[in-house]
């Protein structure tokens, strides 16, 4: 039997924190059975309303897009590109209200083989990581539980491909790719307002492509706190890690690879209990601090911020 991992039930009285996990994996058995169950008839197929017959991509993969927002418009295309990965993630509304997981516990999962599986009171998802298949399950049409399900899905299986999801704000700045990371409230949000919004590629999750010569930095189309009605599918050659530092001046510090790894390294976006996974996710990291420049940026939370890139990655310059 495996292990289940439930979020805050650490808080909870032995007995309850056994109720809780056994009601956790009660849920997440029931809905791997339906994943795994004969797909019904197109006319009993459950599903969500869907954008036309359009493909989200993001970063090279494609899986087939369920919800209509603006907050995946620029990923969408009628066909996927010639050289994507195909992600094929069905989805599938519960007919019965999901299985009871407290919400306050947040999301429970746990790990059999190449099996992942994720239960919580908005969405159930059933993932394996060898088939590139997996099931979504929503009670309605709920943008945001689909879009935590669809990072959750994206982290694990990009992994794959050498490349890693990161809790980040990303731009795309004179044609080079800057990724600014820390804490909450450390600014992202903020510096993604203060930038132009034809070059922010997200001010919430960017992902790091390791694959190639040289990293690369993706938009995603998964959105913070920043107002920004959506972001660049759109690619750049990775210029260097901005680890954030609120300050009354602005200023660049150059950071070590090991410190650097320190910083970025908790901020790589991999599901709880996925072991395997969050190993392979903190060496991407490390390659990627150990292949750009990385620096301390005291940032006071204005549009100034550009003149240190200008004068650190630009010579100085002062236009585009």
């Amino acid at each position: 039997m495996s292990q289940v991992f439930v979020r805050k039930a650490s808080t909870l009285a032995a007995a309850d924190r056994a109720a809780v996990e056994a009601a956790a994996r009660d849920a997440m058995n029931a809905l791997e059975h339906q994943a795994r169950a004969a797909e019904p008839a197109a006319s009993e197929r459950p599903t969500v309303v869907q954008i036309g017959r359009g493909q989200i991509e993001i970063a090279g993969f494609a899986t087939q897009a369920l919800v209509e927002s603006d907050w995946y418009r620029p990923f969408v295309r009628p066909q996927p590109s010639a050289e994507v990965r195909r992600l094929r993630i069905e989805s599938r509304l519960w007919r019965e209200p999901l299985p009871q997981v407290d919400p306050s516990f947040a999301i429970a999962s746990d790990v059999v083989g190449d099996v992942h599986r994720f239960v919580c009171d908005r969405f159930g998802l059933v993932l394996d990581t060898r088939s590139w298949r997996g099931s979504v399950f929503l009670n309605h049409e709920d943008l945001e539980a689909y879009d935590r399900s669809l990072r959750v899905a994206t982290s694990l299986f990009c992994l794959d491909a050498r490349s890693v999801l990161v809790h980040s704000c990303g731009i795309k700045y004179r044609g080079k790719g800057f990724l600014f990371a820390g804490q909450s409230g450390a600014g992202k949000s903020t510096l993604a307002n203060l930038s132009d919004r034809y070059f922010v590629l997200s001010d919430e999750t960017v992902l790091v492509d390791l694959a190639k010569d040289a990293p690369v930095l993706h938009g995603t189309p998964f959105r913070g706190l920043s107002g920004q009605p959506r972001y660049l599918c759109d690619e750049a050659p990775l210029a260097a890690v901005l680890l954030l530092v609120q300050s009354p001046r602005n200023a660049l510090s150059r950071l070590a690879a090991a410190e650097a790894f320190r910083r970025l390294g908790r901020r790589a976006f991999v599901p709880a209990k996925a072991q395997k996974a969050r190993v392979a996710a903190l060496d991407l990291v490390d390659d990627a601090v150990r292949s750009v420049p990385a620096f301390a940026m005291e940032f006071t939370k204005d549009a100034r911020f550009l003149e240190l890139l200008d004068q650190e990655f630009f010579a100085g310059a002062a236009d585009a």
